[in-house]
């Protein structure tokens, strides 16, 4: 009777220690799934989570692990080490979900490029984009894509980084995602620009400008004229050029110094010029007179 007891008391005490435990593990989850819902939209918040958990306890999981990677990231802490992302990396490589694996990848990727690993970044972003390969979340895809024609532009190969940006733009235009469709086709206006292909260059903005009028982004408006106008600078039509500029600031709610700063170049340019025409029509005049006399 007495061991009978006893048995009964301990599967009590270890009924109540597992439900204990099942109590704590739900409860971090919880939070953790709270900590990444705010994750794409206000990652101070996913990071504040974060932070009030156990660190000590938590930085072994790899989902506490990734989230926190990618929090830090996204609140523009710089990664010291790559430790944390790595525990994250263990366990994503190996598992069935490709979009998890995909975002850990992702994320590695951003780790890397920032302690300025740059083969490293490469590498685990085309990880990324395979983990996607068989996904309809185009709006991710897109997002991929489009980090990875900046870590290429980074490494100094404009081509790749333009079929990337291109790719990342066919993506976004299926997603019907504007502000994608948008940040892309500015992307792929600099690089044109780089490969100093200015018509193409100009095409692209005419279509951003027509896609961003028509959804009222003045922020983007003023980015494209921006743009437009630094691609009339680059072939010397300064008076073009300050027009567009002016059309940039017009939509520019902060009057940002750098668009300031380069009308200011372009009315010394506008003014130059006209100097060195007069003066020249004045010379021209000059030795046509002394040719009659």
């Amino acid at each position: 009777m007495k061991r009978q007891i006893q048995t009964i008391a301990y599967t009590i005490i270890i009924l109540v220690g597992i439900s204990c435990l099942r109590d704590e593990s739900t409860e971090l989850y919880d939070q953790l799934q709270l900590a990444d819902s705010y994750m794409a939209t206000k990652p101070e918040i996913s990071l504040q989570i974060l932070d009030s958990l156990n660190l000590t306890e938590c930085n072994k999981d790899h989902y506490f692990a990734l989230l926190y990677a990618q929090a830090k990231y996204r609140n523009y802490i710089k990664a010291e080490n790559d430790s944390l992302i790595n525990v994250a990396l263990n366990y994503y490589s190996k598992c069935e979900d490709q979009s998890m694996k995909s975002r850990a990848y992702l994320v590695a990727s951003q780790i890397y490029s920032e302690l300025g690993d740059l083969e490293a970044a490469l590498r685990y972003i085309h990880l990324s984009a395979q983990a996607m390969r068989q996904s309809t979340d185009n709006w991710t895809k897109s997002f991929i894509q489009y980090e990875w024609g900046w870590l290429l532009r980074d490494a100094g190969n404009i081509d790749l980084s333009t079929e990337k940006f291109e790719i990342s733009l066919a993506y976004a235009e299926k997603a019907n995602d504007t502000i994608q469709m948008l940040s892309r086709m500015r992307e792929l206006c600099y690089n044109y620009l780089a490969k100093n292909n200015l018509e193409q260059s100009l095409s692209q903005i005419n279509k951003g400008l027509e896609l961003a009028h028509s959804v009222k982004s003045n922020n983007d408006i003023s980015l494209l004229y921006g743009q437009k106008s630094l691609v009339f600078y680059y072939l010397e039509n300064y008076h073009e050029s300050l027009r567009y500029i002016n059309k940039a600031l017009a939509y520019n709610s902060s009057d940002s110094l750098s668009d300031f700063n380069f009308k200011g170049r372009l009315l010394v340019l506008t003014r130059l010029r006209r100097i060195l025409y007069s003066t020249r029509t004045r010379y021209h005049h000059t030795d046509e007179s002394k040719a009659i006399l």
